[in-house]
């Protein structure tokens, strides 16, 4: 009997391991860093490509300086979930602790760039950086919401400065 339990181990294993394998290969590879356009891809329909990524260091010290740059007041929040009709969206902080915000046809939406954005726009899982307006025990309201990632300067400025 100890035999039988021995091979039923190994039995659950192996089906473990092929499990895995099977579930490992059928993931996508990432596409190569430039592949060729094949017919009905974005670059050759003409459609709107990803951002290109920085190939010299002056390109990546100019994209970083935009980051720096870029407009970081307000509170940082993820999008947990946005509400259109009840014009609510759910923000989390990255301590997990969520708080809700009404929106209104004064708030501003922007972008990484400044740009405007519709609420539309604006995913669950999306980082940005929101100025509210407190009315008394009410729930606040979002004055403007820029998408945007936390930069490291952000970050060390906002928790690590020491003041």
């Amino acid at each position: 009997m100890n035999n039988k339990k021995v091979w039923s181990a190994r039995a659950v294993l192996i089906a473990g391991v092929f499990l895995l394998v099977g579930t490992l290969s059928a993931q996508q590879i990432p596409p190569a860093a430039n592949p060729p356009h094949s017919p009905g891809s974005p670059a050759a329909t003409g459609a709107p490509a990803a951002a290109p990524i920085p190939q010299t260091a002056a390109q990546a010290q100019a994209a970083a300086r935009k980051l720096k740059a870029a407009d970081s007041t307000g509170d940082f929040f993820i999008i947990s979930s946005i509400d259109t009709k009840q014009q609510q969206i759910v923000l989390k902080k990255p301590t997990e602790v969520t708080q809700l915000v009404q929106v209104n046809a004064q708030t501003q939406y922007l972008d990484e760039n400044g740009q405007p954005l519709k609420l539309q726009n604006l995913r669950a899982g999306d980082t940005v950086f929101v100025v509210m307006l407190q009315k008394g025990a009410a729930m606040p309201i979002a004055q403007r919401i820029r998408r945007g990632p936390m930069t490291v300067d952000v970050l060390h400025q906002r928790y690590f400065s020491g003041s």
